[in-house]
């Protein structure tokens, strides 16, 4: 049986040689260590913990009755459907101490976030650093976001997403009768019909000209790499606009690579307050058919706006850093 010290000095090894995916606070490896939760940090899990189950519970309750109520045509429908999620992420960040700083580069401006942004471009492309990106984005850009096609068949969630604009794709190894890829085939039809949508600012298409999101690195970070970027993002040839989103901490780190979700949740809740910021840079435009330029252009981008660095790892190292603390006991 391996010693402690022998134990310890295996993690290490791990945090080294995965570094893009190690915790980086004051909780260790996969949030199992660091000081011991206080009565105050247990207080704020509860109350913090029943304050969402009344936000969601209530929230869903609201859209479910409305995706009854009306159709998927109706405006009102679309109207509330793309409002009430903001009003709800809005209400999510209070609960949990959440406050979203904007950057926005174009305008030279720094600024608390009020009222939803419209970007300069329909595709918006960020770094991904936890399951908290979603809601902190949708509440300062209310973007759309790709799911995968079997979404549709979910009863009432597909019909929501469907609502919200998303963009259904099928997995990304089908092909189609030419060999093709049909994903991103359909993705890249996609992304210029919502481009040539948007540039006619047509009021009766509103719901389609949102931009969508997408996170090119296809997995998260610990806030501090930048992982390879895929192409799909960029294989449309239309404008893109690079965020970065970073979480400065003190103790506990947002970012959701190596730890469980019950673990990170109560180390969340726990914390006194948390804080994001967004920064817009500017949008960048394709200068030839040369996609895998196009996407380094934007990587570095969002490297060199958060001071990230560079990194060939990607999904596949990730799952052996986990299967690696796996064997060592953490699950």
């Amino acid at each position: 049986t391996p010693s402690l010290l022998e134990v310890d000095s295996t993690n290490q090894n791990l945090n080294n040689r995965y570094r893009p995916f190690a915790r980086n606070d004051d909780y260790g490896t996969c949030g199992w260590h660091g000081p011991k939760f206080t009565l105050c940090e247990w207080m704020r899990v509860f109350v913090r913990g029943s304050g969402l189950a009344i936000i969601l519970s209530t929230v869903l309750m609201m859209l479910t009755m409305s995706i009854c109520l009306l159709r998927d045509e109706n405006r009102l429908a679309r109207f509330w459907s793309r409002w009430l999620p903001w009003f709800e992420y809005i209400l999510v960040h209070y609960v949990v101490g959440f406050s979203i700083r904007v950057v926005n580069e174009n305008e030279g401006k720094q600024n608390k976030h009020v009222l939803p942004i419209i970007p300069q471009a329909s595709v918006l492309v960020c770094n991904h650093v936890s399951y908290w990106d979603i809601p902190i984005l949708y509440e300062v850009f209310q973007p759309s976001f790709v799911a995968a096609a079997s979404v549709q068949d979910i009863p009432l969630f597909g019909r929501m997403a469907s609502i919200l604009g998303a963009i259904f794709v099928a997995h990304p190894n089908r092909t189609n009768e030419q060999g093709k890829n049909s994903t991103a085939t359909f993705l890249i039809s996609k992304l210029k019909l919502l481009n040539k949508k948007r540039n006619e600012r047509n009021d009766d298409n509103d719901y389609i000209t949102k931009p969508i999101l997408i996170f090119p690195e296809g997995t998260t970070s610990n806030g501090s790499y930048l992982l390879p970027f895929r192409t799909g993002a960029f294989a449309a040839g239309v404008p893109v606009q690079p965020i970065h989103l970073e979480f400065p901490f003190t103790r506990f780190n947002p970012s959701w690579e190596s730890i469980g979700v019950r673990t990170h949740l109560l180390r969340f809740l726990a914390q006194p307050s948390h804080r994001a910021t967004v920064t817009i840079l500017k949008p960048l435009v394709p200068k030839d058919d040369d996609i895998v330029e196009f996407a380094n252009q934007a990587r570095t981008a969002i490297a060199r706006a958060g001071n990230l660095q560079l990194t060939d790892m990607g999904y596949r190292d990730k799952r052996n850093y986990h299967q690696a603390l796996g064997k060592q006991g953490y699950s």
